[in-house]
């Protein structure tokens, strides 16, 4: 009965369950749907999401069933509907990178010779260098929809529904984060709101890349390495190497976030003097095994770099011809003039990673509530800042109660491999968070972590308790405008 309790516990894996269980219906609902009236029903989705959101407080008030669960599993249904009317809304040949077409090799290219030819790519040209694990899962799914009799056109459609999944896990495994950093009470609805609402991860979630796949399964290892920094169990361990291996063996740019936990480990497992042999090979060998094999059979094969990427020219049209630093302080009226990202003429890289962790490289309708997310965007980004200087002012004494320093580490080292990598490759599409996503995830807990504090603060403070309604207001706001934008 315990484990039966545990399965569909969203403060377990049990929303992962249910997720699967809600995109299976509507997969077969929006199969069903004819294409003429996708726009109508996705907005339809959104607003009742949205009133039910309202509603459902007023009821569970009304019921004194007001408690945190209720609410975090509301907050998660309601931002899974979202996920879908956004999957409903734009089909999988808009707001998407690089696909290309079956016969290219771009994504739909890997995914179809995968599912078609069931072998590995014979060439690593464009996103063919890319490993593979992603892809195969997909090819996976593809099958399956085909012997249900989709058409390939209604297979590749579906399969958003695949990778707005691996975005609701990342929405479980981040509340799963936030209790093990002992968030609670209204902080944790709180954080946990931005984190299930964000559009970013609503748009990654529509994107059948290998974007969303690897940021779950990166999201998943910080789970464990914080699990194991709290229980020091070889089991956690074990699984940190494993997923972070896997994590690599879907996207390359996935070993920066799991080379920045390892350091983390490394220092860790110094301070408690728990360094050796043994555990040096049980979490490098999962990593070494799942995450290289690829590129090493890609430098046997074709003669590849083991650290590879696709490398553009200066004739490219994404090519920025201006200087780092110019970069990073020049602004253009282009750029003030809309809150949307434009890879072909932008070339600040802050404002472009404050429109970009929003809404990627795509426009939607409305432009006075995309200004308005990025005004809450800049504000939630001074908070955040505001959050590390002070936690690190008083790191002796936080510490050990909020374990925030992984959280922080990793924080600082997605910025430097962001900026190092922005400096490499002067592109437009390099400035692109994507390849970051878990920044914007720690991030927000950062945040978080301060929000907290204002929480303790506001029990004696009538400062704090006017800092903490503003937050809360925002907050809110913030969540109801980042369903609103896909309308």
């Amino acid at each position: 009965m315990t484990r039966c309790k545990k399965f569909i516990d969203i403060n377990s894996f049990g929303g992962l369950f249910v997720a699967g269980v809600i995109i299976v219906i509507m997969s077969i609902i929006f199969n069903l749907l004819n294409s003429d009236y996708y726009d109508t029903f996705s907005n339809a989705i959104i607003y009742v999401t949205l009133f039910s959101l309202v509603l459902g407080v007023f009821l569970m008030h009304r019921n004194k069933k007001l408690n945190v669960k209720n609410i975090l599993w509301l907050i998660f249904i309601c931002s899974l509907f979202v996920k879908i009317g956004y999957v409903i809304k734009y089909p999988y040949s808009v707001n998407q990178h690089d696909l290309e077409g079956l016969d290219g090799n771009g994504h739909l290219g890997y995914i179809y010779r995968l599912a078609e030819f069931n072998g590995l790519p014979d060439t690593n040209e464009w996103q063919l260098y890319n490993p593979p694990l992603h892809y195969f899962i997909c090819s996976i799914f593809f099958n399956i929809n085909r012997l249900l009799g989709c058409s390939i056109d209604a297979s590749f459609e579906n399969l958003q529904m695949l990778t707005m999944f691996w975005s609701s896990g990342v929405s479980i495994i981040s509340l799963k984060i936030l209790r093990l950093l002992n968030f609670k009470g209204l902080p944790l609805i709180l954080t946990y709101s931005v984190i299930a609402f964000h559009p970013m991860f609503t748009i990654l979630g529509g994107s059948i890349n290998n974007d969303v796949f690897a940021f779950f399964l990166v999201t998943i290892s910080l789970y464990y390495l914080i699990k194991y920094q709290y229980q020091l169990k070889k089991a956690d361990l074990m699984l940190f190497s494993l997923f972070s291996g896997m994590s690599i063996m879907t996207k390359y740019s996935a070993f920066f976030a799991v080379f920045a936990m390892l350091i983390y480990l490394a220092a860790f497992s110094i301070k408690i003097n728990m360094i050796s042999l043994k555990g040096i090979n049980l979490t490098l060998a999962p990593i070494i095994i799942f995450g290289f094999w690829f590129p090493v059979r890609n430098a046997l094969l074709f003669g590849q770099n083991i650290v590879h990427y696709n490398k553009l020219n200066q004739y490219s049209l994404l090519y920025i011809p201006y200087s780092f630093l110019t970069r990073i302080f020049n602004l253009t009226e282009h750029e003030l003039s809309t809150p949307f990202c434009n890879p072909y003429n932008d070339n600040n890289i802050a404002l472009y990673s404050l429109k970009n962790s929003l809404f990627g490289e795509y426009t939607f309708n409305s432009i006075i509530v995309g200004f308005l997310l990025i005004c809450l965007n800049l504000f939630f980004v001074i908070f955040t800042v505001i959050s590390i200087a002070f936690f690190m002012k008083k790191r002796g004494k936080y510490e050990q109660k909020h374990c925030y320093i992984p959280i922080l580490f990793i924080f600082l080292g997605q910025i430097v491999f962001y900026l190092f990598y922005n400096f490499i490759e002067p592109y437009g599409c390099s400035m692109d968070l994507r390849i970051v996503p878990v920044l914007i995830l720690c991030g927000i807990i950062l945040f978080g972590f301060l929000l907290k504090y204002v929480h303790i603060r506001a029990r004696t403070s009538k400062f704090y308790v006017v800092i903490y309604v503003i937050l809360f207001l925002l907050i809110t706001v913030f969540t109801l405008l980042s369903s609103i934008i896909f309308i």
